[in-house]
């Protein structure tokens, strides 16, 4: 936004905060007793009569504003949207000179000596169609796929799934195990 010229201005006040307030409570029931009024059950019949609800709504409750001058600034040209609007993150270049970004390792492709680029800070963009860029100081670095690494396998907890505990029969061999008399091992019989 800072980059386009846009002041973010925040309902900071009570008053504002209940303007916005009110307003999404009359959206949300008004405009659904509308619709029931008007026998609307689908999303297009809607989207079709939401203009005449908004206008009505306008003429309702609309207030003018002090002043009427335009403040709008127009829009720069050489500004690049595309960019701007992308996701934007930093990563760092490792000594193979790879760059690892949403599961997926890049080989940074370049002439230049390996020294120069390793452990740099690298702006990683992603676009709105999923392609993926880096730039080095401005400049655009070439970039290859090299490996997707395969997504991790769910951890599964190593103990039982069977919330009680065996317990072994009173005849089990270990629970005669080591029993002595006087120190010497006593034989235990079947009965």
């Amino acid at each position: 936004m800072t980059s386009l010229g846009i002041d973010l201005i925040c309902a900071n006040s009570p008053q504002a905060k209940g303007r916005v307030e009110r307003a999404n409570q009359t959206f949300q029931d008004r405009l659904v007793k509308e619709l029931r009024l008007q026998r609307i059950n689908n999303y297009q019949d809607a989207n079709l009569y939401l203009p005449a609800f908004l206008n009505f709504y306008n003429l309702k409750f609309a207030v003018l504003p002090r002043s009427t001058t335009d403040v709008h600034v127009p829009l720069d040209p050489n500004l690049d949207l595309g960019f701007l609007f992308a996701i934007h993150d930093t990563r760092t270049i490792t000594k193979d000179l790879q760059i690892h970004f949403n599961s997926v390792t890049y080989q940074i492709v370049t002439i230049r000596p390996p020294q120069h680029l390793i452990a740099r800070e690298v702006l990683i963009i992603q676009d709105r169609s999923g392609a993926v860029s880096a730039y080095l100081n401005h400049q655009l670095l070439t970039l290859s796929m090299t490996h997707k690494q395969p997504k991790l396998a769910r951890i599964v907890s190593s103990k039982s799934s069977q919330p009680y505990s065996y317990t072994p029969p009173v005849d089990h061999p270990w629970r005669s195990y080591g029993k002595k008399l006087n120190g010497k091992p006593v034989l235990i019989s079947d009965f």
